[in-house]
This record gives C-alpha cells, structure tokens and sequence, in this order.
C-alpha cells in the first residue's frame, strides 16, 4: 500500500467484501495500517463495509474509535448528522411525534440526543421550533405578533449564521427587555 501511495494514490479504500470482520478487529487493523504504512497520512482513508452479519456500523464506530478517523457527517446511522432537523415542517413534526420522520430514535442505536443532535435552528427552521427553544430557555412568549416578530429577527440572523445557537437567541431576546415574559 506504501508503494502504492508512493507511486500517486490519493485514496486507499479497505474493504471487508464479504462482511465477516468484527468491530475490534477491523479497528486494530485500520489502526495498524495507519501507523505502519508509509505515506497513509497523506490519502484519504475509507471504508467500504459489508453488512453481511449485520456489523457494518459498528466496524465503522470501532474504526473511528480506534484511529480517530471521522465519519462523515451525512452518513445514515452513524454520521452526527443522522438524527438533526432544520426543516421548520420536520421540526414541527418531530416536536409534536419524535417517530414521523426518524424510524427509529437514536437512543435506540446506542447515541445520545444532543444539540448536534436533533432540532438545530436555522434558514429552514419554523416559528414552533424557535418558540420551543425560547421556552427551553426560559422565555414565554405571550403573544403571536410578539412571536412573528421575534421570528422576523430570527430569520435576518439566519442570513448571517449557518447555526443559531441558544446564545444567539439570548442576545436576541435581550433586544425585547421586559416587553417579553422574562426568564419563567
């Protein structure tokens, strides 16, 4: 594989075809080509795992795991990206029915629901998800036009951030004073 990369190679792809690696396993041995082969560090390094006895996702856990290597966000089940919504209609969704748009939950699968996972707020986020999260933070907002402007800044922020956190709505939320309910 040294020789390979070496002569020009700029992925090196390993491969468990038939499915028959387990967890511990595949990470000692990613692990030991990572540190014994020449060049490595400066290729890409993927995986390509076979689910023929079901572990494909955790050969891929066990490799991260071992070697440091990241999985990439979007990868369904085990990417960090798995289980987030930004769409305002899957946000409204998974507020009211957590199993409309996830077939399972990610409990369910060993992972604990966090900001990076679940509703992250922004561009596409909705008025109800902006509203839980308020409320989260301890702001009851009383009124629907108090709301849909609060929303309307909300939304000129997401013209400038990618991700609003909950410091970002804070800040916000101080622009109001005691014209909002305050901390509840």
């Amino acid at each position: 594989m040294g020789e390979a990369i070496k002569e020009g190679v700029k992925t090196v792809t390993l491969a468990d075809t038939v499915g028959i690696n387990i967890p511990q396993e595949f990470g000692e041995m990613v692990t030991y080509l990572k540190a014994n082969t020449p060049g490595i560090d400066d290729v890409v390094v993927s995986l390509h795992c076979h689910n023929d006895l079901g572990l494909a996702s955790a050969n891929t856990i066990a490799v991260q795991e071992y070697t440091g290597l990241h999985v990439q966000p979007h990868k369904p089940i085990v990417g960090n990206n798995c289980f987030v919504h930004e769409s305002g209609i899957h946000q409204d969704e998974m507020l009211k029915n957590g199993s409309t748009y996830e077939i399972f939950s990610p409990e369910d699968i060993g992972i604990e629901r966090s900001e990076s996972s679940g509703i992250v707020l922004g561009k596409l986020s909705g008025r109800h998800a902006v509203k839980v999260r308020l409320r989260k933070l301890g702001y009851e907002i009383i009124s629907d036009e108090k709301l849909r402007d609060i929303f309307s800044r909300f939304r000129d922020l997401t013209k400038q951030k990618k991700r609003i956190t909950d410091a970002d709505l804070s800040a916000l939320m101080m622009l109001y004073g005691d014209e909002i309910s305050s901390k509840i």
